[in-house]
């Protein structure tokens, strides 16, 4: 760039720089820290390296499950107990499960860590698996999957991506099936449980004020017992569908996802691909932001990401229109992308994107929760750690030869996937429309 102001050649002071410690018990489960000396607080997260991907089809949905479960009560806490108890310390306990991890988090003091570990390590260590909150649990998560139902935007989502990896795991939804959970008995949900708690598959990794010294030592007392095996998870990739699917349900508006297959996690073509995502609908400024919502104010809500793994990844496009103005809506989606292809991207458009990217990067790394969840989810999808530095290389190193070369290996396979969901009446999306 000219003379225009640059974070990628900016310096950062060292409270940004990301030093992590990392060791690997005998047994090897993972410990990680990251030392936040200024603050008084700390963040625990534990993660196990399973997900819903990991599941046989029959189990679809059973590390969702077993996720609710743990908190349900352990062989020396009740439920009511692990509540008060995460009150007491003043702190923040949470969990998720996603397609490729498990994850449960405690923010508290940084005097309470101890503490804080005791509760997390008894949770996924002695869960109590009680008939009657197994059975109890079971209609909480058929009420989830209603809510979801009720929710235009994450349902789309969901259907878009059981359509573009049909038949495979990745495509499966997290929470499962109602015929999947509704067939689970508590026999096959504890013994999946005891073939994913493995030493290999579990990540500590912890980011505040605090020593990794005594992250180790307590990761050894609670975990050092368990024994490693040789069994791996399953873990293939998907082959990907092109497809086309109207979904009619009332509502105001309709919601639309585009998407086509992009580089995944692991790819060399990775972060040409995120820059590529930021410039056309990461942002105020990017190329779809500005022509639907800011020229044609067709949406409220449009932007692009990148849904990536390991080993496979897709480019999806949402945007959140009236009935009358979906067709217009896609059709001005696609015509962004054709432009894409067809024009050369100015070389300043490429390194907005960049900037945009650190920033968010470095912004979003500035609480010990953040660290934290950095830190696992680098070390559960890379195996590896990279520091801001490598980071930031990364991201400067890409150019506009490269993200152009990407577009046209992008966009040259004909047409996008497609999941439209709304009260579409006659204007359901047809197949020239979202033809490239």
């Amino acid at each position: 760039m000219n003379s225009q102001f640059s974070i990628l050649n900016s310096q950062f002071s060292p409270t940004t720089s990301l030093n992590p410690v990392r060791t690997v018990l005998p047994n090897g489960l993972t410990v990680i820290s990251e030392p936040m000396p200024h603050l008084r607080s700390i963040t625990l997260s534990i993660w196990l390296r399973a997900g819903s991907r990991h599941e046989p089809p029959q189990l679809n949905g059973v590390t969702h499950f077993i996720e609710h479960l743990l908190f349900k009560g352990t062989k020396r806490r009740t439920a009511q107990q692990i509540a008060i108890e995460s009150d007491n310390l003043g702190g923040q306990v949470d969990a998720f499960t996603s397609r490729e991890c498990t994850g449960f988090h405690i923010q508290t003091l940084d005097s309470r860590l101890a503490e804080g570990f005791d509760l997390l390590a008894d949770l996924l260590l002695s869960p109590k698996f009680a008939a009657d909150d197994f059975e109890r649990e079971r209609k909480v998560i058929l009420e989830e999957m209603k809510m979801i139902e009720d929710s235009p935007e994450e349902l789309v989502f969901e259907k878009f991506i059981g359509n573009f990896w049909p038949g495979h795991p990745l495509g499966f939804p997290i929470e499962g099936t109602e015929e999947t959970v509704g067939s689970f008995s508590l026999k096959a949900v504890k013994t999946y449980y005891k073939s994913i708690l493995k030493p290999q598959n579990l990540v500590i990794s912890a980011a505040g004020n605090l020593e990794h010294g005594k992250l180790l030592e307590l990761a050894e007392r609670f975990f050092g017992g368990l024994k490693p095996s040789a069994q791996e998870l399953t873990e293939t990739a998907p082959a990907t569908n092109r497809f086309l699917d109207n979904i009619s349900k009332s509502g105001e508006q309709t919601h639309v996802v585009l998407g086509l297959p992009c580089p995944a996690l692991l790819d060399e073509e990775r972060p040409a691909s995120n820059v590529l995502a930021t410039l056309l609908g990461g942002g105020l400024s990017s190329r779809l932001f500005l022509k639907i919502r800011e020229e044609e104010g067709l949406a409220y809500n449009i932007y692009s990401d990148i849904y990536g793994f390991r080993d496979v990844g897709c480019l999806l496009i949402y945007a959140a229109t009236s009935p009358e103005n979906l067709k217009r809506t896609v059709s001005l989606i696609c015509a962004e992308i054709k432009k894409l292809a067809a024009q050369p991207i100015p070389v300043e458009e490429i390194e907005r994107a960049k900037n945009q990217m650190l920033a968010n990067f470095v912004l979003g790394l500035e609480s010990s929760a953040a660290r934290a969840g950095h830190l696992g989810r680098q070390e559960i999808l890379y195996r590896e750690l990279y520091s801001l530095d490598e980071l930031t290389r990364e991201i400067a190193a890409v150019t506009t030869d490269e993200v152009q070369r990407l577009v046209q290996s992008m966009f040259s396979h004909g047409a996008l996937s497609c999941t439209a969901l709304g009260p579409l009446g006659r204007r359901k999306i047809t197949q020239d429309l979202i033809s490239l």
